[in-house]
């Protein structure tokens, strides 16, 4: 993996970090701007308005991740939601 994969990783990994969601268990790597994510993702806790939904919430973290400069796609069906 080239430096730039793997700071395209990372940069990756901190954007989906923002959001609500457990990562721990994340795994992202990339090669020439193409991103894969693999491992599970886990809820935090809840939001102010109750109950976050997991599925929701790392949808939207991909789709900021999406706009991470230097990403070209995301493949994330793999990874697996743990309500």
């Amino acid at each position: 993996m080239s430096v730039e994969d793997k700071m395209l990783s990372i940069k990756v990994r901190h954007a989906v970090a923002r959001s609500a969601i457990d990562i721990s268990e994340l795994i992202v790597t990339s090669s020439r701007g193409m991103v894969e994510m693999n491992g599970k993702v886990k809820k935090l806790g809840k939001n102010a308005g109750g109950e976050i939904s997991l599925e929701k919430e790392f949808r939207r973290a991909v789709d900021v991740a999406r706009g991470v400069p230097g990403v070209k796609d995301i493949v994330a069906e793999r990874v697996r939601i743990q309500d």
